[in-house]
């Protein structure tokens, strides 16, 4: 989901003069960090049978977290069955 452009219409005529997406509050994320990457790539070695159930368990993170760090920032495309 973007801004449509006339929502980007309207914001320069109300006074934005920069097409960069500002920073946004809230909390940052923490459990993506490299260190959480280094020691899931240290478990799935370890034990390539190993589920997300598990690395979400021993990172202390939510499924998902754990789910983004195997497949989107290690690329692995299967980790146990």
């Amino acid at each position: 989901m973007g801004i449509e452009s006339s929502e980007w219409t309207e914001m320069f005529e109300n006074g934005r003069t920069s097409v960069t997406v500002a920073e946004r509050s809230g909390r940052p994320a923490t459990a993506t960090t490299t260190r959480n990457e280094e020691r899931t790539l240290e478990m799935i070695r370890e034990n390539r049978r190993i589920t997300v159930e598990e690395v979400a368990g021993r990172l202390n993170v939510s499924v998902g977290s754990a789910y983004s760090l195997i497949h989107d920032s290690l690329k692995f495309s299967k980790v146990g069955a």
